[in-house]
């Protein structure tokens, strides 16, 4: 992948550019500690895996899992990290689809995440 076609999503200070996955997966069920994909999870095993939280900038979701779930936050901590601790403590599945790469965390925007409304 060329720096033209990563500039939007890169990670500052890196000599390389990078995109920033925000998907990841159980590393420690004890104590529910969690990693980022590791290169080949991201590049060359594309498809379909297992994880245990994921940004919702780009998400699909059951309608009667919305049922089962309820919507909350605190005041530092962004909605995605309750939404899926709740589905991991329901024993609900969570699929990625890596082979799809969304530009969710962009380098540059024109709006720092301090102003988005929570």
């Amino acid at each position: 992948m060329s720096r033209q076609e990563t500039a939007n999503n890169i990670i500052p200070g890196e000599v390389s550019s990078k995109l920033i996955p925000l998907v990841y997966v159980l590393e420690d069920q004890k104590t529910i500690s969690m990693r980022s994909l590791n290169e080949d999870e991201l590049w060359k095993n594309q498809g379909l895996m297992q994880v245990i939280s994921a940004g919702l900038g780009c998400i699909l979701i059951h309608k009667n899992i919305l049922k089962k779930i309820k919507f909350r936050y605190e005041l530092n901590t962004f909605d995605d990290r309750w939404f899926f601790m709740d589905l991991y403590n329901k024993k609900i599945p969570v699929y990625a689809d890596t082979s799809i790469k969304c530009k969710h965390l962009i380098y540059n925007r024109p709006y720092p995440w301090s102003k988005i409304k929570k």
